[in-house]
């Protein structure tokens, strides 16, 4: 496929959120979801990464929708600013968006 210069202003990726499980075993449970995010070009990523601010705040700066994401019923949650906060106020949650979105930036290898 040919590489094409002009992109959509978002793209997508896989979020593997890993966290402790409730099992007597004290095995980690893993849960996905795919997070919308903000194309950025690379004076925005290099103003982003620059600026000092936390994860959080730039994750908040250019996580922009999701898809799969289910509260605890099993239904769909919609996105908002919210939800979009509520979402990062959970560390494991906030960890694997922060360290799915930059390296994506880079062309890096997604697993499958």
């Amino acid at each position: 496929m040919a590489y094409c210069i002009q992109k959509e202003p978002t793209f997508t990726t896989k979020i593997d959120v890993v966290e402790p499980g409730t099992s007597e075993t004290g095995e980690v449970e893993t849960s996905s979801f795919v997070a919308k995010f903000k194309r950025l070009d690379d004076a925005q990523l290099k103003s982003m990464i620059d600026s000092g601010d936390a994860d959080v705040e730039q994750i908040r700066k250019v996580l922009v929708g999701w898809y799969g994401l289910v509260d605890a019923s099993g239904a769909e949650v919609p996105f908002s600013d919210a939800t979009r906060d509520a979402l990062l106020s959970i560390p494991a949650a906030l960890h694997a968006i922060t360290m799915a979105f930059f390296p994506s930036l880079r062309g890096a290898a997604r697993k499958n």
